[in-house]
């Protein structure tokens, strides 16, 4: 009698423990589905030019599918290789997987590896978004965590206190401004700390004009004269940046034509063209300073400089007697009032015998690259011809098909429905 207790009660519990562990609170429900998905470089300081990896970490758990998303920023760093099937849009790699062994191969720890090219120094920052799901099916909770990157900064910091540690801090002799504005719009060209000579057209109404100059060093002075007691015709301000050693110095001038007559100072450009050179940037006319290269047999440029205003007038110096390395063109434009003026500069570098050498050497590779990008296009262009050939007589011959199948049909139809016609017809007679 105690033996069948006991058995009884060994069954009751057994049942209470299936029914608990099966159908009340399957394991399926404790399993853990959150984890923590995060960035990691292989360095954390990086220079112009070196390539680092990013790579996609994964722990307190599995997945065996996912999706995600890993931004990075494309003026800092361009996408080299990855896994198979990513697919890289602007500045996102995407990267689609899911485990053909339906559970048995599912990832944790490392589950990408990306390689980047280091284009310009400064901070990149890369950050991940995405969804991951375990053998189950089920969604991970994922923490997800970025990381950033620094090019070049370690570097610069340790030039510039050797620079400091030797009394020869470029900071200390910085002596250029970081912004300049004027309180009337139209100064052209754009700011740049590079470039000191700037032109102003106003109307007749402005006596002063108010000016922002800040230097790049704090620490560095900056004077500003003629920016009031406008008088009618060319006024000249002068911004005078002094560096923080005292000695060093820097002048930024703005020339300012005050008339009433606006159009009458118009020193633009229609057009500015070299015969058989491309100038870098594009023109514009709110561009002072270009950029061109001339093969090594050039020794004069046929230029072509046309002002908006027919009655401007325009001088070109420095297009004859060119030299080997950089040659500097000057071009003048005086608008129809005869004393606002316009200097565009032209830096022409014409090429020595090696650098001719290269540069033909350049041209043939990349004729032949465009000989086999052409060869390639024709490929696929007479092969998707022969395709839409291939479909189109398939096409037809499956409706040819079709007609004589409809066609014998019928007369089978047609057939069959005489043939009735003719019994009904005899066994009425």
């Amino acid at each position: 009698m105690k033996l069948k207790r006991n058995l009884l009660r060994i069954g009751i519990i057994s049942f209470i423990y299936f029914i608990l562990e099966n159908i009340l609170f399957p394991m399926s429900l404790f399993a853990e589905t959150t984890a923590d998905v995060y960035l990691e470089t292989d360095t954390n300081l990086a220079q112009k030019g070196e390539e680092v990896e990013i790579v996609v970490q994964m722990k307190g758990n599995k997945t065996a599918a996912f999706e995600f998303y890993l931004s990075f920023d494309p003026t800092k760093v361009e996408y080299i290789s990855g896994p198979e099937m990513v697919n890289v849009q602007e500045n996102q790699v995407v990267f689609v997987w899911y485990d053909e062994k339906g559970g048995e191969g599912a990832k944790e720890g490392e589950i990408a590896r990306f390689r980047f090219h280091v284009k310009e120094e400064g901070i990149a920052n890369f950050t991940l978004q995405g969804e991951f799901y375990n053998s189950s099916g089920e969604k991970i909770e994922a923490q997800l965590a970025g990381t950033t990157l620094r090019i070049g900064e370690e570097e610069q910091t340790v030039l510039k206190q050797a620079e400091i540690d030797t009394g020869n801090s470029t900071e200390i002799a910085n002596s250029k401004l970081q912004t300049l504005r004027m309180g009337i719009e139209g100064m052209i060209p754009e700011f740049d700390s590079s470039v000191t000579q700037y032109y102003l057209t106003v109307g007749e109404e402005i006596n002063e004009i108010e000016v922002l100059a800040m230097p790049e060093n704090p620490k560095a002075k900056v004077n500003v004269t003629g920016n009031s007691h406008l008088k009618e015709g060319e006024n000249q301000i002068q911004i005078e940046v002094t560096a923080e050693d005292g000695n060093t110095k820097s002048k930024y001038l703005i020339d300012v034509t005050k008339t009433k007559d606006v159009a009458s100072a118009n020193t633009n450009l229609e057009t500015l063209a070299i015969e058989g050179a491309l100038l870098e940037p594009a023109f514009d006319n709110t561009v002072l300073k270009y950029r061109t290269e001339i093969p090594k047999g050039t020794n004069f440029l046929n230029m072509l400089a046309i002002p908006e205003d027919e009655k401007a007038t325009v001088t070109i110096e420095g297009k004859e007697n060119l030299q080997e390395g950089d040659n500097f063109i000057k071009i003048t434009v005086l608008a129809p009032n005869q004393f606002t003026k316009k200097i565009v500069e032209i830096t022409v570098h014409k090429r020595n015998d090696v650098e001719e050498e290269n540069y033909q050497q350049e041209r043939q590779e990349e004729q032949k690259r465009l000989e086999a990008a052409y060869e390639i296009e024709k490929t696929a262009t007479e092969i998707e011809r022969k395709e839409k050939e291939q479909t189109q007589q398939e096409e037809e011959k499956q409706m040819q098909n079709t007609i004589i199948v409809w066609g014998i049909t019928g007369v089978i139809v047609v057939g069959i429905i005489v043939g009735v016609w003719l019994v009904r017809k005899k066994k009425f007679k």
